[in-house]
């Protein structure tokens, strides 16, 4: 259960705060992050990943 409300970042060890759909993963490729499992349907993050995902997602929509 522990392993539920882990970052799905690998290398990291920090609570998961959010849940996203998987929409978001062009995202973390675009950060150059990998999560585990690669072909999951939602990607739970910490706060510090969510932060970094969400300012990614708004640059490649164009809303700077």
């Amino acid at each position: 259960m522990e392993e539920e409300n882990k970052c799905m970042v690998v290398g990291c060890d920090e609570k998961a705060e959010k849940t996203l759909d998987k929409s978001y993963k062009r995202a973390l490729q675009g950060l150059s992050l990998k999560i585990e499992p690669p072909d999951a349907k939602e990607l739970r993050l910490c706060k510090r990943h969510y932060k970094m995902v969400k300012n990614t997602m708004r640059a490649l929509r164009g809303n700077l």
